[in-house]
């Protein structure tokens, strides 16, 4: 049915009539009701005894009115919507009402207001309701109202969502709880609106107020947390600047990134850029990773093994048993390395005394590793396809978690990050999931981006790079305290 701009205009005045003159609207029922009516007098159950009251429950209270109000309870759901708004704002005036009656009747105005759709009435009763009555369906329309009327804040928002209890909502209300524990955890920051042409991100890095992103075919953006602002470094027209991001290095005056057609350095002070000139071995499309040790920068390639630059030139390091296909160096301390591979597992290598430990000699160790994160003796590593898995230094075995047994939400492991004590992952299908002493948490039905390939963790948040949504933060604080 389509409306007349007529009838349009004509529903317009009549809600603006009613919501600016809602106290004086009613009935001639609600016209004849006392303008100050006696309050409803709670009194425990066990405490009646003429055997003729009537116990009311509303909202978790148990009450027994005073026999001239126990005819308005018995009916108050069958009024129409006017007399009984007026008549509860009558009752809640009145002077001695009990906290308790309070509290009922201020439940019962911001229930219906929310049902008008009248909001800020709504926000505004729900408000002058305790804590320990505003619970269940009721807290989550006041935290909703929060959010789309009154911009709270994620914090706020948090120390609301998690006093309510999910089990005890409709399928609706259950939508909206999750949709607005999402927006109390995570954040999405749009470089698509800053001009960056390709949302899947391939690389992060961290650099004091700023966060790097590299993209698969966008080139470079910079997101500045202070200020919230995303600046593209790759317009178009510079030769230099990297397009195919894999993987990204900050030192103190530049920011180094391997890409798919070489390796480039942005000065941080002067805004120029330059690049490193590739061996004539090295095909630029098959650079891995940029890493940095002692003062030296490595080279992770796939077909072409390890290489180092050092005396303003290249040198190819030869580590028989690491084979060609090396997917990342990844720093283990101050001294040694983490060198993942596509086909040979897991190793550790210290440049300086060249000492090489083969991880995959242990039965049950991973073979095509892509990712590996360190939490006390533990060796945590990610792969393709294979799912995660945990080495114990200790007792130098293998551990295997998979899709297939609940583990973890998918066995695509693109990224492994720890946060303290706790494991980041994340997947490529299956979100993002946390590990604590408790165990697997899987936040994809928590708002989780679904493909994620990078993570940096920093203080109580973590940025996540994905593929094909851009940069996400996730508010681990948040996340714990709900968890609590």
């Amino acid at each position: 049915m389509v409306l007349r701009l007529s009838q349009i205009v004509f529903l317009l005045l009549g809600f603006l009539f009613l919501l600016e003159n809602l106290s004086a609207l009613g009935t001639k029922e609600a016209e004849s009701l006392p303008e100050n009516p006696s309050p409803i007098r709670y009194r425990p159950i066990e405490e009646t005894d003429d055997g003729t009251s009537r116990t009311f429950q509303r909202h978790g209270a148990s009450f027994v009115p005073v026999p001239e109000h126990a005819e308005f309870w018995d009916k108050l759901d069958s009024m129409n919507v006017v007399d009984s708004l007026v008549y509860l704002e009558r009752m809640a005036r009145h002077p001695s009402l009990s906290d308790i009656e309070k509290n009922i009747i201020y439940l019962e105005l911001g229930n219906r207001c929310y049902d008008l759709r009248l909001f800020d009435q709504a926000y505004s009763f729900f408000s002058l309701v305790s804590l320990e009555f505003l619970r269940g369906r009721f807290r989550l329309r006041f935290t909703e109202l929060g959010v789309y009327y009154k911009n709270w804040k994620p914090s706020q928002t948090i120390s609301y969502i998690k006093g309510i209890d999910p089990h005890s909502l409709d399928n609706r209300d259950r939508d909206i709880f999750s949709f607005l524990l999402s927006r109390s955890l995570w954040e999405k920051i749009d470089i698509e609106k800053a001009g960056m042409t390709d949302p899947s991100l391939s690389a992060l890095a961290l650099d004091g107020e700023d966060v790097w992103g590299g993209t698969w075919n966008g080139g470079i953006f910079r997101y500045t947390r202070s200020s919230e602002q995303v600046t593209v470094l790759r317009p178009g027209q510079f030769k230099l600047i990297p397009n195919a991001i894999t993987s990204i290095h900050v030192d103190r005056f530049g920011v180094w990134f391997a890409a798919l057609d070489g390796i480039f350095r942005y000065n941080k002070v002067t805004g120029e850029w330059s690049n490193l000139t590739l061996p004539s071995e090295i095909q630029p499309e098959r650079i891995q990773r940029f890493a940095r040790l002692m003062g030296t920068f490595y080279l992770a390639t796939a077909g072409h093994g390890l290489w180092k630059y050092i005396n303003n030139g290249w040198e190819k390091i030869e580590l028989g048993r690491v084979g060609p296909n090396i997917n990342g160096a990844f720093p283990k301390d101050d001294q040694t390395f983490f060198l993942a591979t596509r086909d040979r597992g897991l190793f550790a290598w210290n440049p300086s005394t060249n000492v090489l430990e083969a991880y995959s000699t242990y039965g049950g160790a991973p073979v095509n590793v892509i990712a590996v994160a360190q939490i006390g003796r533990d060796i945590w590593v990610g792969t393709y396809g294979e799912g995660l898995f945990r080495f114990d230094s200790t007792t130098k075995r293998w551990q295997r978690f998979s899709q297939s047994n609940g583990d973890i939400p998918d066995d695509w492991v693109m990224a492994v990050s720890a946060l303290e004590s706790t494991l980041i992952l994340g997947t490529f299908g299956g979100g993002m999931a946390v590990k604590d002493d408790s165990g697997f948490k899987f936040l994809k039905n928590m708002g989780s981006p679904r493909d994620v390939v990078a993570i940096q963790p920093h203080r109580d948040r973590l940025y996540l790079a994905t593929l094909r949504d851009g940069l996400w933060i996730f508010n681990m604080a948040g996340y714990r305290e709900i968890a609590r």
